[in-house]
């Protein structure tokens, strides 16, 4: 990556893309993280740590608490953008299905689109919210907009 540019550019100029390159796809990759979880739609769970080591009872178990519930809160603190599409899934390398790949971390990204539309029907069926935004650009606006909501303290 960094070799041949140098060998095909010269040194100051190889450099120089092997830097741009770097700093591009850093940026871009940033990106496509940060709207999965700093976006309007995800929830932000408490901490329930110290409240679920006062006792170890089944009752506490079998509470059908989002906050215990680890399927519903991969659901619900994940947005998805732009999910279903080939094109957005290559590129990102399945960051798009941030839902799917919270549940299933060990399946391949390739598969995401094909089990996304069964998660939403099963998040559907529970009363879960499933949070897809239906482009990148719409995602980074929301973001861009919950940034501003929690910069100026109105957050709730």
């Amino acid at each position: 990556m960094f070799i041949l540019p140098v060998y095909c550019h010269g040194l100051k100029f190889g450099t120089q893309l092997f830097l741009v390159g770097h700093l591009f796809c850093g940026f871009c990759l940033a990106v496509m993280f940060i709207v999965n979880h700093v976006i309007e739609g995800a929830v932000y769970l408490e901490n329930s740590s110290s409240s679920s080591s006062s006792s170890n009872s089944s009752s506490n178990s079998s509470s059908n608490n989002d906050k215990k519930d680890w399927a519903a809160s991969q659901c619900t603190t994940s947005v998805n953008w732009a999910s279903g599409g080939f094109f957005s899934n290559h590129i990102s390398g399945g960051l798009n299905h941030q839902i799917e790949h919270h549940l299933f971390p060990s399946i391949c990204h390739t598969n995401y689109p094909f089990i996304q539309e069964i998660v939403e029907t099963t998040c559907r069926e529970h009363e879960i919210p499933y949070n897809n935004v239906p482009t990148l650009f719409g995602a980074i606006k929301l973001m861009v907009r919950h940034l501003k909501t929690l910069g100026e303290g109105d957050d709730k």
